[in-house]
C-alpha cells in the first residue's frame, strides 16, 4: 500500500497485487489499483491538527497554571504573613486596648484577602470542573442595583471616588435568576474599577432594559465604566482566561488573584449573557453586559431611588 497526494490536492491509494509467479517464485505480473483516498486523508488531517492543538491548549494551560502558582505565592504569603506577625504582638501587647484594635483590625482584613483568594480558587475549579450550581429565585433588578450601592459606595468614599448609577427603560422590575451569582459578577467588576481606578477618579454602573420580542425574558444591558489606568490592547483578549493577569509595575502592586475576570466569564457565559470590554492604557475602562432575565409577571414596578455623589 502507498499513498500519494497528486497536485490538485487529492490523495491516492496505491495497491500493488501480485498476479503470476514463475518457476521460481518470482513475480512476473502485478496488478496495479488506485483508489481515491482523498476523504479519509482529510479526516485523518483534521483529527491530527485537532490533537495538536488539544496539545498545545493543554501546554499553555499547564504554564499558565505554573507562573500563576508561582505569582501566587507571593500573594498568600503576604496575608497569612500578616496574620502570623499580628498574631505575635497580639499576645505581647494584650494589655494595651488600642493596639489589640489596631492588631485585630489589621488580622481581619488579611483574613478576608486570604479568603477571598481561597475562595476565588475553589469558584475557578468549580467551573473547570463543571460543578458550577445556578439557584434561581424571584427578586426586583432594581433592589439589586440598591444592594450595589450599599455595598460599594463607602469603598469609592473611602478612596474619595464618585459613584454614578444610571438607571433606564426599567419595563420589568422583578426577574427570576441567581442574584447571588449576579451579585458575584458585579462584585469583581466593581471590586476592579475601585483597585485599577485612583483616588479622585470616576467610576459608573449603567443598568438598561433593552427592547425585546419576547414575552418570556427581558434583555438588559449593563455597563461599569471608569477612567482609571485601563490595559493594554494586547492584554484585552487575555483578560478573561484563567490564571492570567497583566503583569506591570503598578498592577503587580495590586492584590487580587487574577480569576476574578475569568469567574466572571464563565459565569455569564452558564447565564446565557455576553461581556465584553473597551479599555485604554491610561484612560480607563468599560465592561458591557447584556443578559436575559426571566420576567416575574406577578409584581409591579417599584420605584426605588438611588442617591448619586
Amino acid at each position: 500500500f502507498h499513498t500519494c497526494e497528486r497536485t490538485d490536492g487529492t490523495w491516492i491509494l496505491s495497491m500493488i497485487v501480485p498476479q503470476k509467479y514463475d518457476e521460481d517464485g518470482h513475480v512476473v505480473s502485478v496488478l496495479l489499483a488506485n483508489r481515491d483516498f482523498t476523504e479519509e486523508k482529510k479526516r485523518e488531517l483534521k483529527q491530527e491538527e485537532a490533537l495538536r492543538q488539544e496539545k498545545i491548549k493543554a501546554e499553555k494551560a499547564n504554564e499558565a497554571k505554573s507562573i500563576f502558582l508561582f505569582n501566587m505565592s507571593h500573594d498568600i504569603r503576604t496575608p497569612m504573613n500578616a496574620i502570623v506577625g499580628m498574631t505575635t504582638l497580639l499576645q505581647k501587647d494584650c494589655g494595651n486596648e488600642e493596639k489589640v484594635k489596631e492588631y485585630a483590625k489589621k488580622i481581619e482584613l488579611s483574613s478576608k484577602h486570604l479568603l477571598g483568594i481561597i475562595n476565588d480558587v475553589l469558584d475557578m475549579n468549580k467551573i473547570e470542573s463543571g460543578k458550577t450550581t445556578l439557584n434561581y429565585t424571584d427578586f426586583s433588578i432594581l433592589e439589586f442595583v440598591e444592594q450595589i450601592n450599599t455595598i460599594f459606595r463607602p469603598q469609592m468614599d473611602e478612596k474619595q471616588q464618585s459613584f454614578e448609577i444610571h438607571v433606564e427603560n426599567i419595563s420589568h422590575e422583578w426577574v427570576h435568576a441567581d442574584s447571588v451569582r449576579l451579585m458575584q459578577i458585579f462584585n469583581n467588576l466593581l471590586s476592579n474599577a475601585v483597585k485599577y481606578t485612583q483616588a479622585g477618579g470616576h467610576i459608573q454602573l449603567w443598568l438598561e432594559e433593552l427592547s425585546s420580542k419576547s414575552s418570556v425574558y427581558a434583555k438588559y444591558r449593563f455597563l461599569v465604566v471608569d477612567n482609571g489606568m485601563g490595559m493594554e490592547e494586547s492584554f484585552k483578549d487575555k483578560i478573561f482566561d484563567a490564571f492570567t493577569r497583566e503583569e506591570n509595575s503598578v498592577t503587580n502592586r495590586i492584590q487580587g488573584t487574577g480569576l476574578g475576570m475569568a469567574i466572571t466569564k464563565n459565569l455569564l457565559d452558564a447565564m446565557g449573557g455576553t461581556i465584553e470590554v473597551e479599555s485604554e492604557k491610561g484612560k480607563g475602562s468599560c465592561f458591557e453586559i447584556l443578559l436575559d432575565l426571566k420576567i416575574v409577571k406577578d409584581h409591579e414596578v417599584v420605584s426605588t431611588k438611588i442617591e448619586n455623589s
